[in-house]
């Protein structure tokens, strides 16, 4: 089993009283829910199974623990420590509730709702994204999530208490302190794409690759490896 806690707190005159309307947080704490199961479906495929706690309430202000609990359907534990699975604490440290280096939150704040023209596959494994004026290198963990349209929205949704007026900041938070924030100005930054929309332009390519796992049934995906990464793949070859 892999945990991993972080937490968010909602800031601003409005919840100076430490109280929050109902309508507005139980929709925001499902979403973050949401995020959390949808990332995991797309970082580690149907290898794990995710639930997600809400661990206490703050007193003072208006923040909120969350606990990741995340099992390996096998049972196989060494391998959250390996390339094959995704860990609970890299699944949030890459969607951005623990700090480090570029993730999903500080991706789209950096792009500013600026579309993606072009992704290219660097030596090192990384994705540079082209946004016109300018290049972002970030994992490609990341850019899975950041082409995932129920990733996006689960994300979107989350930050929807800072539409209302009085509540200014969502900010997320580690025991070493604030690690990042959304302020109300910044909501667009991080809203969901049409399902139209093409979030990176598709590469087409010839590689060969080493099957890890197979599924016949109509929506399971194949794992593939190209002896450096690993992917999760549909086949959409109907004949095949």
């Amino acid at each position: 089993m892999s945990t991993a806690s972080f937490k968010i707190v909602y800031c601003g005159p409005a919840l100076e009283n430490g109280t929050m309307d109902v309508r507005e947080l139980a929709p925001a704490l499902l979403a973050f829910g949401t995020l959390l199961e949808e990332s995991n479906r797309v970082l580690n495929g149907t290898a794990t199974t995710t639930s997600v706690k809400v661990k206490r309430f703050e007193d003072g202000s208006f923040g909120i623990s969350f606990d990741l609990i995340q099992a390996l359907k096998d049972q196989l534990i060494g391998l959250l420590t390996g390339p094959e699975v995704t860990s609970a604490a890299n699944l949030i440290e890459i969607l951005g509730f623990s700090g480090g280096a570029v993730s999903l939150w500080k991706l789209l704040k950096r792009a500013k709702g600026r579309k993606a023209k072009k992704a290219t596959k660097l030596e090192n494994g990384n994705i540079q994204i082209d946004f016109g004026d300018e290049s972002i290198h970030v994992e490609e963990k990341v850019v899975l999530l950041y082409r995932d349209f129920n990733v996006r929205k689960a994300l979107s949704e989350a930050l929807k208490p800072l539409e209302r007026e009085g509540i200014e900041t969502l900010k997320i938070q580690t025991q070493e302190g604030i690690v990042d924030s959304a302020t109300k100005k910044e909501l667009s930054l991080f809203q969901a794409p049409d399902m139209e929309d093409q979030i990176i332009s598709e590469d087409e390519r010839i590689a060969v690759f080493s099957i890890h796992s197979l599924s016949f049934k109509e929506d399971n995906k194949w794992r593939l490896s190209d002896g450096t990464n690993t992917f999760f793949v549909t086949i959409k070859d109907h004949e095949f």
